[in-house]
C-alpha cells in the first residue's frame, strides 16, 4: 500500500531579533504543525541561535529568517501564519508574496495561548543543567 505524502508547510511567526518569547512561540507552532500531520519548515528555528540550541533569537550565518521565508514559498505546498502575537511587516510581505504566487495559505492561532511557554520549558531546563 502506498503511503500518503505529508503536506510540506512554511510556518511563519512573528520574528524580531532578541525577542525570546517569539522563539518559544515558534517552537509551539512547529509542534502544532507536526500534530496536524504536516512537515513544517520554520525559518526562525533554523536560522537563529536559539533554534540551533543556543539561548537567543539572534540570526546566524548572516541569514535573516524573514528574508529566508520569502525564498522558501515556492518550495512548499502551503504557507501557514500563526498570529497570536500579531502580524509583523515581514509577515505581511510574506502573505502578499504568497498571494501573488497563487500559493495556498492558512492563518492559525495556537490554543491555548500559553502553549509556547510550555513548549520550551524542557529545553530551557536542560540547557540550565549543562
Amino acid at each position: 500500500m502506498r503511503q500518503r505524502s505529508m503536506k510540506r508547510v512554511l510556518v511563519i511567526v512573528p520574528y524580531h531579533p532578541g525577542v525570546e518569547e517569539e522563539l518559544k512561540y515558534a517552537y509551539s507552532a512547529f509542534s502544532q504543525s507536526l500534530e496536524q500531520g504536516e512537515v513544517p519548515f520554520v525559518p526562525v528555528l533554523h536560522y537563529t541561535d536559539g533554534g540551533l540550541g543556543g539561548r537567543t533569537s539572534e540570526p546566524v550565518g548572516g541569514l535573516d529568517p524573514n528574508r529566508v521565508s520569502l525564498d522558501w514559498i515556492s518550495s512548499v505546498d502551503e504557507v501557514v501564519f500563526y498570529t497570536n502575537l500579531g502580524w509583523t511587516h515581514a509577515m505581511e510581505k510574506v502573505l502578499q508574496t504568497t498571494r501573488d504566487m497563487g500559493k495556498e495559505y492558512t492563518i492559525r492561532v495556537l490554543r491555548p495561548c500559553s502553549a509556547w511557554r510550555r513548549a520550551r520549558r524542557e529545553v530551557d531546563e536542560q540547557q540550565d543543567r549543562e
